[in-house]
């Protein structure tokens, strides 16, 4: 029997998706004028979609270019590049994760303070996150969120003034994928990681799925913050963490809930007057 078009969905399909969930992530105030979203390209694994105009001002599917993804450059001589330079994000970790199809990369304010507070070093480039799960839609965090520092992956070739922690060589993007390496567990590797002073990156293995990534880690964020202050408000009170049973069990509901919270994202952006 034949697959039908729904289960394999056209690079032009996609490109359309794309769109609606940059809508998506700046209603959630994920992405504003800064941020992107990717997609492999299903009609060539090799290639992904990722545009350099802001995320509320996409009005077509058009306006995204292909990269190449094993150097992170566009497919085609003269068509319009983006003029945000961490394209090389998305290219690397597609590169490096064939079961990851989607990316987000966000700078969004909520997760920044994790992202400078991380615990001791750890193997590799990254250290244990002060993030961690505490509301049952983030499971897909695990037990530690890694924190990768650009400053351990500059080489004697970035020049000083150029250290401004922008992912925008092919050599970054390599490294910064390599810090979602996850050595046991349900996926691979990690479904975040924080990039310290920067933002975060959200893989998927759909573009809804790292849509629902992206908005849960910013809401476990915001939980998580809100939750300290209480603690240092009531030295007696502690935070609750997820525990390991119910990360497993949460990061496996946490998929069941993408496609029930997806037409709800989708019927908000079509309300909003920016996109009509």
């Amino acid at each position: 029997m034949m697959a039908s078009s729904k289960e394999f969905p056209s690079a032009a399909e996609l490109r359309e998706k794309l769109m609606h969930a940059s809508h998506i992530l700046h209603h959630h105030d994920i992405l504003d004028g800064f941020g992107h979203i990717s997609v492999r390209n299903p009609e060539d694994p090799n290639t992904c979609f990722l545009t350099g105009t802001a995320a509320a001002l996409i009005t077509s599917p058009d306006v995204f270019t292909e990269y190449r993804i094993n150097d992170g450059q566009p497919v085609k001589d003269g068509v319009f590049v983006s003029p945000y330079s961490e394209h090389h994000i998305h290219a690397a970790i597609l590169a490096k994760f064939p079961g990851v199809h989607s990316v987000v990369h966000s700078h969004a304010l909520d997760v920044l303070a994790y992202t400078v507070t991380s615990g001791s070093a750890s193997q590799g480039q990254s250290n244990p996150s002060t993030s961690r799960p505490v509301i049952h839609k983030t499971g897909f965090l695990g037990d530690s969120v890694p924190v990768w520092d650009i400053a351990r992956a500059y080489t004697p070739e970035h020049e000083q003034q150029k250290r401004h922690l922008l992912v925008n060589d092919y050599c970054l993007g390599e490294s910064l994928a390599a810090a979602a390496v996850k050595p046991a567990g349900q996926y691979p590797y990690h479904k975040v990681v924080l990039q310290r002073g920067h933002g975060f990156v959200a893989l998927g293995d759909s573009i809804e799925e790292a849509v629902y990534n992206a908005i849960y880690t910013v809401e476990n964020a915001r939980v998580q913050a809100q939750a300290e202050q209480r603690c240092n408000l009531h030295s007696h009170q502690s935070i609750h963490f997820l525990g390991p049973e119910e990360i497993e069990a949460c990061s496996r509901m946490d998929r069941e809930c993408i496609t029930k919270v997806w037409p709800l994202w989708m019927a908000e952006i079509k309300q909003n007057a920016l996109w009509q």
